[in-house]
């Protein structure tokens, strides 16, 4: 009996504390809510932020796609009744012939902050996806009426107002629909 509880100690251990992935996922919708949240908390009011799209590191899926819009549409709906606003760096290329979308894409981080100085916007929100190639969490699915395997990704994004400085740093895993 005894050797069965350590062994039972063991397994709980190196299934509990080994992995970096926490135990709890979020959804992406829950997580873009989160952030939201976290930044109408943390930052000074009535500030503006000019939002580049995420970088995804290792897939450039339809399904990607679909995450971007997702979080855009929920950054843009929670800024309408937070204390910051959002500008979306395509709105932005549409109504300013200055840039172009190769400009942006080549740009580093000290550029794009001074696209933001020049546009008189308070901050940029710089974030990045990276689906992890080998992890995956067993999630009940409704229509299937099972558990079925979801991939795995890291949200890390950095807010860093026109003076270079760090506003608010966060990184959270998510499952991916």
């Amino acid at each position: 009996m005894k050797k069965y509880f350590i062994l039972i100690l063991f397994c709980l251990y190196f299934s509990l504390f080994t992995q970096k992935i926490p135990f709890k996922l979020n959804n992406p919708e829950d997580l873009f809510f989160s952030i939201s949240d976290t930044l109408d908390k943390n930052l000074p009011k009535n500030i503006e932020i000019l939002v580049y799209d995420p970088y995804l590191l290792n897939d450039k899926s339809q399904q990607f796609n679909q995450l971007i819009e997702n979080f855009k549409l929920i950054l843009s709906s929670q800024s309408m009744i937070s204390n910051f606003t959002i500008y979306f760096i395509e709105d932005v290329l549409e109504k300013d012939d200055r840039f172009t979308k190769e400009m942006i894409a080549n740009a580093n981080e000290p550029d794009l902050i001074g696209i933001a100085q020049i546009l008189n916007i308070d901050a940029i929100f710089l974030s990045n996806i990276t689906i992890l190639p080998d992890k995956s969490k067993n999630i009940w699915s409704k229509e299937l009426k099972k558990r079925k395997a979801h991939p795995i990704a890291l949200f890390q994004g950095n807010i860093i107002s026109q003076d270079n400085k760090l506003l608010i740093r966060f990184a959270d895993y998510f499952y991916i629909n």
